[in-house]
């Protein structure tokens, strides 16, 4: 598809002919690549074409054109050869018929204490509890307005909320009859024990704008956090160091700080519960406090658009990792013996059906990623991070000229 293609009789006579002896695309009668920029005909509008116009494009697309043409799909088998696709779509609205591994942003929460404390309390509000008890360190707790209750993992006679107690008398309960009578209670209490796990992993919460956990730019809390980045296969056969940069200050008009950020929380589903991970970006002034919500809003969407399911899904995995330290699972005190233990193996899902090309999701159910799907990885994120850092200045000063106008 060009210039010249679009205006050319005999081009038109030849893909109305194919288009109407195969109108859904079933035959593959067409594969549009995109060349150079023209008028794209309402006929093949709905159909999935292959995006050479930048040579960027170039490899990837030519791997899917050789797939295509061979009905195979882009998912690696493990002795190198490409898996059969029965029947590739061509429309851009149809899925192709292969399996599909679906990876959601839930990792299942395997084991926790059973027993739990409930009590009752004088004071009217949670902030009344520091101004009872202050300068301590209380086991996790929440706090129901509303019945003036307190429910903790500890049992509350034995550490300083023994101080906000209305009598001596303390309920146990177990974590079923919380799941189903007191599960906005128990998930409060839950998160509470998360920003404390949080916190001791040197992270930053911001409460006042997007609820969201970062990196600051001087962070030396953690062993795997080193000058900006989270350092990952320090052991095993990939003995090399790789870096994923965390926080980065950015050169602009209005300079500020972009961080990997992602908001963390517990819910229940059924009579199961979930740990879940929403990663994102976030943007401040001076590494702490969040810029105007303007700018927040124009810059998210800047990073945000250019992320694929591949970023999305490598991000998740950067956060799981973190939050477990790099064991095999994340363990968050409660105040006592026994922690929360969480999966770092998200909830999966499979489908009779896929997207094209995306093979990514076998990595989770492997010890450690090849060196070609690091450099992949790495080269993924560091041409999204560039691109998105290119029109920052652009969509800034796109930003001021609408403030003059207004």
């Amino acid at each position: 598809m060009t210039p010249e293609w679009s205006a050319s009789a005999w081009a038109n006579l030849e893909r109305t002919m194919a288009t109407f002896s195969d109108p859904l695309g079933i035959k593959r009668k067409i594969v549009p690549i995109y060349l150079r920029e023209c008028e794209i005909p309402l006929s093949l509008q709905g159909t999935l074409w292959l995006d050479f116009r930048s040579e960027s494009n170039y490899a990837r697309e030519t791997k899917k054109l050789i797939a295509l043409l061979k009905g195979e799909s882009l998912r690696p088998r493990p002795g190198g050869v490409n898996e059969p696709s029965p029947k590739p779509s061509l429309l851009s609205v149809a899925p192709d018929q292969q399996e599909e591994l679906i990876v959601s942003n839930l990792l299942p929460v395997t084991n926790m204490p059973q027993q739990l404390f409930l009590a009752k309390t004088t004071l009217r509000k949670r902030g009344d509890v520091w101004d009872i008890i202050p300068n301590t360190n209380p086991p996790p707790f929440a706090f129901d307005d509303k019945d003036q209750t307190i429910l903790s993992f500890a049992n509350p006679q034995t550490n300083e909320l023994k101080q906000i107690l209305a009598s001596t008398q303390v309920k146990k309960v177990t974590l079923e009859q919380c799941i189903a009578n007191l599960p906005v209670t128990l998930v409060d209490l839950l998160n509470r024990c998360n920003t404390r796990h949080t916190q001791s992993l040197g992270l930053y919460y911001d409460y006042r704008s997007m609820k969201k956990n970062f990196f600051v730019p001087d962070s030396k809390a953690t062993k795997y956090y080193k000058d900006g980045k989270i350092i990952t296969n320090d052991t095993g056969k990939d003995s090399r160091r790789l870096g994923r940069t965390l926080v980065k200050y950015v050169e602009s008009i209005e300079p500020f700080y972009v961080h990997r950020s992602c908001k963390t929380g517990f819910t229940i589903v059924g009579k199961s519960i979930y740990f879940k991970i929403v990663p994102g970006w976030h943007f401040t002034t001076n590494g702490t406090d969040p810029v105007d919500r303007r700018k927040m809003s124009s810059l998210s969407a800047q990073w945000m658009n250019r992320e694929r399911n591949h970023a999305v899904l490598d991000d998740l995995r950067l956060w799981t990792r973190i939050y477990a330290r790099e064991a095999d699972s994340i363990a968050m005190d409660v105040g006592v013996t026994e922690p929360i233990t969480i999966a770092t193996t998200p909830l999966l899902a499979k489908l009779e059906v896929g997207i094209f090309g995306d093979y990514r999701d076998g990595i989770w159910e492997k010890e450690s990623a090849t060196d070609e799907e690091i450099e992949e990885l790495e080269e993924n994120i560091d041409a999204d991070a560039e691109q998105a850092m290119q029109s920052t200045d652009a969509g800034l000063e796109d930003d001021s000229v609408e403030e003059d106008e207004e």
